[in-house]
C-alpha cells in the first residue's frame, strides 16, 4: 500500500513539470487562464484521481478479508478513518509535490526525485522509528520522535 502513496504524487507532477518545459503554460496564462483557476484545475484534477487510487486501496483491504486487517476495514468507523487519512494524506502531499515542481525541468527527474523524498519520509523514517523503539540504548529517542 505504501508504494502507490509514494508514487503517485509523483506521477502527477510530470504533467506539470512537462507543461512548464513546453511552454504551454505560457500559452494559457497568456489566453486569459488566471494563475488561480490554473492551479485549482491541476489540484482537483489530480485530487480526483487521487480519490480513485484510495478507493482501489481500500478495495485492496476489503478484499483481504476482514480478519487479516480488521484493524483498517474490522469496522466502518475504522474504515472511514483510513479512508480519510489517505484522503488528508493526498490533499497535503499535493501541493507540495507542486512546489517541489519548481526545482526541476525535466519531467522525469522530477519523477524520480520526488518518488525518492517521498519513499526516504516514509518509509526510511518509519523503519528507523522502528528500530530506536526497539534497542533499549535509543528508546528514549524513539519515543520522542512519536
Amino acid at each position: 500500500i505504501i508504494i502507490p502513496l509514494y508514487f503517485a504524487p509523483a506521477a502527477f507532477v510530470v504533467f506539470v513539470v512537462k507543461e512548464r518545459a513546453i511552454k504551454s503554460k505560457c500559452i494559457q496564462f497568456l489566453s486569459g487562464v488566471s494563475n488561480f483557476v490554473y492551479w485549482a484545475s491541476t489540484y482537483i484534477w489530480d485530487l480526483t484521481i487521487f480519490t480513485l487510487l484510495v478507493v482501489l486501496c481500500m478495495l485492496c483491504f476489503w478484499a483481504y478479508g476482514s480478519s487479516n486487517v480488521s484493524v483498517f476495514v474490522g469496522s466502518w468507523e475504522s474504515a472511514l478513518s483510513l479512508f480519510l487519512l489517505f484522503e488528508l494524506y493526498g490533499s497535503s502531499v499535493l501541493p507540495l509535490s507542486y512546489i517541489y515542481t519548481f526545482m526541476f525541468d525535466s519531467h522525469s527527474v522530477a519523477q524520480i526525485s520526488i518518488m525518492s523524498i517521498n519513499f526516504f519520509t516514509g518509509w526510511v523514517f518509519t523503519l528507523a522509528n522502528f528500530v530506536l523503539l526497539n534497542i533499549e540504548k535509543t528508546k528514549s529517542v524513539g519515543e520522542k520522535m512519536v
